[in-house]
């Protein structure tokens, strides 16, 4: 006989009961009550190897602490049972849970940071333009600007002498606001801030800018973007979603590796911008003083809006130099460009 305690689901309270264990059941006894259970009808955790839980579906439950009682049950419970993960988990407590916990969590990231992008690329390719068009029509009317009607003519003008090198329409449009930024929707409108527009002295400036926007659009930045992180969130689902404190964790990864992806994004839109300017005979310094007006924008307490979504790092503009230097063009003078230009300035000076 070993000793235990016994609950009845219904109250807090255990009561001392006298153990028998058997090769297919266990019996005890609490008080004048006795009890019979096969050991196929219970459920068993071991909570530590000092400690054994066991429930029956109605009955209710015992806890047992005594060490000979926990491994002879042990061997008795899962005599003629083959080797299981469950098994496994039950005898050595505590540490296997951590193990399989640490199991989930390094898969969940391997999935995250290696299977997800290239999962995210993949579904990108299937998904019509329409979808980016619909959704760049989503966030302009949540955004409420209304354009200035002759400052986005005039813009237009400019960027029509350019060659995107897109089966996109792009829809260019000015905003009056102070705020220095610019940003493409997916689908083919991009907006400037007359505010920025006053920073620019030349058009190799508002082309590179342009150029860079144009190639958010081109490849598809804000669709793949979203794809990634709704891919994130089934992740975060399928791994972590009843783990607490792990969950709060990938979270924040989430956000890390975000930041890396439009990093990435970056990088490919000022490369791709370049090589638009180089296919259109602009001269590609534009792209670097571009940057090096909007680092010489007064800062105060806060950072312009551009450089805030458009991170300018001294590393950016190290690969824009040096892709420039790989890659010489010839760049030629382009009247049309200069007076649309102009015509933009005069409107918005400096």
């Amino acid at each position: 006989m070993y000793s235990g305690n016994y609950f009845d689901n219904k109250t807090a309270a255990l009561t001392p009961a006298d153990i028998r264990l058997n090769t297919e059941s266990l019996e005890f006894h609490v008080g004048s009550s006795r009890f019979y259970w096969l050991y196929r009808e219970i459920n068993v955790q071991l909570i530590n190897k000092k400690s054994l839980r066991i429930t029956h579906p109605v009955e209710g439950g015992l806890e047992i602490k005594d060490p000979v009682c926990i491994e002879t049950f042990t061997k008795l419970y899962y005599a003629g049972r083959g080797p299981s993960l469950h098994r496994w988990v039950l005898r050595s407590g505590n540490k296997a849970a951590l193990l399989i916990a640490a199991v989930l969590f390094i898969s969940g990231l391997a999935c995250y940071f290696l299977l997800l992008p290239f999962l995210a690329e993949q579904a990108v390719k299937r998904i019509p333009l329409s979808f980016d068009r619909e959704l760049g029509k989503m966030a302009q009317s949540s955004l409420n600007e209304e354009p200035n009607t002759k400052g986005s003519q005039l813009l237009t003008e400019f960027a029509r002498h350019i060659n995107w090198q897109t089966a996109d329409t792009i829809t260019f449009a000015v905003v009056a606001s102070e705020t220095e930024n610019a940003y493409a929707l997916p689908g083919g409108y991009i907006v400037v801030y007359d505010g920025l527009l006053r920073k620019l002295n030349t058009k190799e400036e508002l082309a590179a800018l342009l150029a860079h926007e144009v190639s958010h659009i081109r490849f598809r930045h804000s669709t793949r973007k979203l794809c990634k992180q709704l891919g994130a969130s089934l992740v975060l689902d399928v791994f972590f979603g009843g783990m607490g404190a792990s969950s709060v964790l990938l979270s924040n990864a989430d956000a890390l590796h975000s930041l890396s992806y439009s990093r990435q994004f970056e990088k490919e839109a000022d490369l791709e911008g370049l090589a638009l300017l180089q296919a259109n005979k602009i001269d590609q310094l534009g792209m670097v003083q571009l940057m090096q007006v909007l680092s010489a924008i007064p800062h105060k307490l806060k950072i312009p809006d551009f450089l805030s979504t458009h991170p300018l790092t001294k590393e950016r503009i190290y690969y824009v130099r040096d892709q420039i230097r790989k890659h010489p063009a010839a760049h030629e003078t382009n009247n049309d460009l200069e007076k649309a230009f102009r015509q933009l300035k005069a409107l918005y000076p400096s």
